[in-house]
């Protein structure tokens, strides 16, 4: 499963709390899922920017 924020029109790949998602309720769902998960970015920074978000840095 690959995850990324987007504004809900197209695939957009931006960084977790740039877009329109809920992370804390995505968070809450997947977390009981037996699935690899891919954080999805454009760049390594966007990749960091997303892990601090999800990890409430």
């Amino acid at each position: 499963m690959h995850l990324h924020d987007n504004h809900g029109t197209k695939d957009e790949h931006l960084p977790a709390g740039l877009g329109t998602v809920d992370w804390k309720k995505v968070c809450r769902v997947i977390q009981y899922l037996d699935v690899r998960f891919i954080l999805e970015s454009r760049s390594i920074e966007d990749g960091k920017a997303s892990l601090g978000y999800i990890a409430g840095d």
